[in-house]
């Protein structure tokens, strides 16, 4: 019995690299791993909305971070993305307004961290 092993290990073993190797040739081309930041803004940038991605502070409740959007005229567009990010959408029709409202929600002490995202032009 003890002789058996090796076989059907090594049979095992071609049965797992087989598959791994079908799995590949199924898929044709190996996926691109990407930062938040960039599926955030991957597809469809011309069509969206300006937008900043923001991490929240650990502590703050999502009925805090409600209260403070709205008092900023802004809201969570989708999230939490990959790293505990949001895209919080921004209405402003130019970089200006922009500016000013990231600035405002950059202050904001729920706030952890905010990258710019998609800024209307000047």
């Amino acid at each position: 019995m003890w002789k058996l092993w090796p076989a059907i290990t090594g049979g095992a073993i071609a049965l797992a690299l087989l598959g791994t190797w079908a799995g590949f040739a199924f898929l044709g081309e190996q996926p691109q791993l990407s930062s938040p930041a960039a599926e955030a803004t991957a597809s469809g940038v011309e069509n969206m909305r300006p937008f900043v991605l923001v991490s929240f502070d650990d502590r703050a409740t999502m009925a805090q971070i409600t209260r403070s959007l709205q008092a900023l005229g802004v809201e969570i567009e989708s999230g939490p993305l990959p790293g505990g990010v949001y895209r919080v959408s921004i209405p402003a029709e130019d970089g200006t307004t922009y500016d000013a409202i990231a600035a405002k929600l950059d202050q904001d002490p729920l706030v952890g961290r905010l990258v710019i995202g998609r800024r209307p032009p000047n």
